[in-house]
């Protein structure tokens, strides 16, 4: 026979009551309010300010437009770049975010949102620079003048001084006021205020030269002071070919005319002659020398006599442009005194030869100014073709005096020459 035994405890009411208390702990947080959320566009800035309420037990703001990653910042306002959005509606979104140590409180918000319009506008062109240009008014003045489209107003300053706004377009000075050496004009073109379409241009400049007042010339070179209409039988025609060479050509015209005017200048054993180069605004020394039969005639100096200096320091001088008799091909001569000369009764020009170190007679055909290095010449032309007087000339006077002029002469200050890659004849 089995026998079984059962044991029995007693268990106390207190222990009873206390076993059955030990609940699990409470995981539950609250969520942080919304953000309420706003946006504002600044088209013509290209930016979008987002913005949203203090939202209360928050310390940090988790935001994004779109579906771009999220940042995260401490302020209740961000502005940001629409650059990289496109034209049309986006939508901002912003979460609320607890500290770190009340997480077991509170939880992140749901996402606040605002949906906004960006209209892309077509990137603001800069104007055009300024042309600048000086010229002297014949009336002991100098205007400076520019241009510019599509400006609303400019600012521009003079000797590097402080800068000046206007609407007009030019600008004068008393010769008279301006101390002898170089002045030069800056001026930038300004667009309407608060255009989008325009940014301000980059500044246009223009640089001049005063040189020493005028003085008396000598008394055998006074009788040549006047006006003068010039007759020519041919011309240089400077051009840029298709290979973008500037190339010198020569063509006949017959008895084309042009005006000229022999004037004082700053030194009593020169003369000055303008109207006879292809850079109208500056003008030839001119000097007697004696031909070969005895006259005392009036020639164009070349050589190392400078006639002004560009903006790098290079002297510009006169050169001959003569004719290679052999090929026929238009060549710039270098190191003889002067081009041509001026007969004082017949008042036509003498005809020239020069012959070159390599014994190749070349033919005078006109003159105009450049600049030397090496066997590279510097020309200053600013638009093509350029038509130079060549050939034989004819001077017929018009008068004994000349236009008025101002005590100091300027001449505009050219920029670096552009060198063209051509044997310089000597």
């Amino acid at each position: 026979m089995n026998y079984f035994y059962l044991r029995v405890f007693a268990v106390s009411a207190a222990a009873a009551v206390a076993f059955s208390c030990q609940e699990p702990e409470n995981t539950t947080t609250e969520p942080l309010a919304t953000p309420e959320v706003s946006a504002v566009v600044n088209d013509n800035d290209r930016t979008v300010t987002i913005s949203w309420a203090e939202v209360p037990n928050a310390t940090t703001y988790s935001w994004y437009i779109d579906s771009n990653s999220a940042r995260t910042t401490d302020q209740t306002s961000v502005t940001v770049s629409t650059s990289d959005l496109t034209d049309g509606e986006h939508t901002a979104y912003v979460i609320a975010n607890p500290a770190l140590d009340a997480a077991d409180q509170y939880s992140a918000s749901q996402p606040g949102s605002y949906t906004f319009t960006v209209t892309v506008l077509p990137e603001p062109q800069r104007l055009e620079t300024p042309e600048v240009t000086a010229n002297q008014d014949g009336n002991g003045a100098i205007v400076i003048s520019w241009s510019s489209s599509n400006a609303a107003s400019y600012t521009y300053s003079f000797d590097s001084g402080e800068w000046t706004n206007t609407t007009d377009a030019s600008v004068t000075y008393q010769v008279a006021d301006l101390t002898i050496g170089s002045h030069t004009m800056q001026v930038v073109a300004l667009p309407e205020e608060g255009s989008t379409e325009y940014l301000e241009s980059l500044p246009g400049e223009c640089t001049f030269y005063i040189e020493e007042p005028l003085v008396e010339p000598n008394e055998d070179l006074q009788p040549w002071v006047g006006t003068y209409d010039v007759s020519c039988t041919h011309r240089i025609v400077v051009y840029v070919n298709d290979n973008s060479e500037i190339v010198f050509g020569i063509e006949e015209v017959g008895a084309a005319m042009t005006g000229i005017t022999i004037r004082p200048s700053s030194r009593a054993d020169y003369l000055r002659i303008s109207g006879l180069s292809g850079l109208e605004e500056y003008s030839f020394w001119a000097a007697l020398f004696e031909s070969e039969d005895g006259k005392q005639c009036l020639g164009i100096v070349t050589g190392d006599m400078a006639i002004a200096q560009d903006s790098q320091g290079n002297d510009m001088v006169c050169a001959p442009i003569c004719r290679n008799e052999e090929d026929g091909a238009v060549a710039i001569f270098s190191g003889t005194e002067y081009a041509y000369l001026i007969d004082p009764e017949t008042m036509t020009s003498i005809p020239r030869e020069l012959v070159s170190s390599s014994n190749v007679r070349h033919t005078v055909l006109s003159a105009d100014i450049f600049s030397f290095d090496g066997n590279s010449v510097g020309i200053y032309y600013s638009g093509f073709p350029v038509y130079i007087p060549a050939g034989d000339f004819k001077f017929t006077r018009t008068s004994t005096s000349y236009a008025a002029q101002d005590s100091k002469v300027m001449t505009v200050v050219k920029a670096a020459p552009t060198s063209m890659s051509s044997t310089v004849t000597k």
